[in-house]
């Protein structure tokens, strides 16, 4: 996937709601909006290094979107939504083995009560994907301390 939006590096201050963070770009204190849910207290540590995309919009409440937050020397994405998406993408181009039969593509179905990422139909029949994004490794397993839920 390319791209095409600049990124602007800033510094992370604090997380004022689940949505919405104070960051400091270019000496000015500005808000962004956190496209994840997820308390995320290992990663939003004030002075750590961010990656925003500007989202000049007279409309909008924040200035930016928190895109990533650098931890340890090494990127982490924020945006809950990017990976379902790159799954698409991947799966669409061929790149995915195991997922190369798979033509026919729904994305956001409806199962049961539930809503599912992906609806994958080809030759071997009907496969549900749910993707997530993970915040947190340790011991090479990726690991969800936001969301202990029953389901998750």
């Amino acid at each position: 996937m390319e791209r095409t939006e600049p990124l602007v590096e800033g510094i992370f201050r604090r997380r004022d709601n689940r949505f919405r963070a104070t960051v400091e770009v270019a000496g000015r204190t500005a808000a962004a909006h956190v496209p994840n849910s997820g308390r995320l207290h290992e990663l939003f540590v004030p002075g750590r290094r961010v990656l925003l995309t500007p989202r000049p919009n007279p409309h909008r409440r924040t200035e930016y979107d928190l895109v990533m937050v650098e931890v340890d020397g090494q990127w982490v994405s924020m945006d809950a939504r990017l990976p379902a998406r790159l799954f698409g993408e991947a799966v669409a181009a061929g790149e995915l083995e195991a997922f190369r039969d798979y033509t026919n593509l729904r994305p956001e179905v409806t199962y049961d009560d539930s809503r599912l990422d992906w609806r994958l139909e080809g030759p071997a029949g009907i496969c549900y994907v749910e993707v997530k994004s993970v915040t947190l490794v340790e011991a090479g397993a990726g690991l969800f301390p936001d969301a202990p839920t029953e389901r998750g």
